[in-house]
């Protein structure tokens, strides 16, 4: 695996945060621009605190804890609902699971 420090911004930068970002409803024009002019403008400051909000995680499995505990937590849907969640999150962690092994198989 590579140094972090020698990525590239297109290495760093995929499809996926691209939906991130827009999924957040946050522009990423910034990236148009010269990296060292990025705390200068608002766009970027904006994203930057957006981020400072999120936890950063490693652990699959807590991940997957947190999710199910705000779910479960979840007070605007009924029981019915919930059940219906956990099923849909268990299906997906299977599929993931899935994917994750067919990559290291591979």
């Amino acid at each position: 695996m590579s140094d972090a420090g020698c990525l590239t911004l297109p290495q760093l930068f995929t499809g996926n945060t691209s939906l991130f970002f827009k999924t957040l409803r946050h522009p990423i024009s910034f990236l148009q621009v010269n990296p060292e002019r990025w705390e200068d403008r608002s766009d970027f400051q904006a994203v930057k605190e957006c981020l400072k909000a999120f936890r950063a995680v490693n652990d699959i499995a807590e991940r997957a804890i947190r999710l199910l505990e705000n779910i479960n937590s979840a007070t605007t849907i009924d029981e019915e609902q919930k059940q219906f969640l956990l099923q849909v999150v268990a299906n997906q962690a299977v599929k993931a699971g899935d994917v994750l092994h067919a990559t290291e198989a591979g």
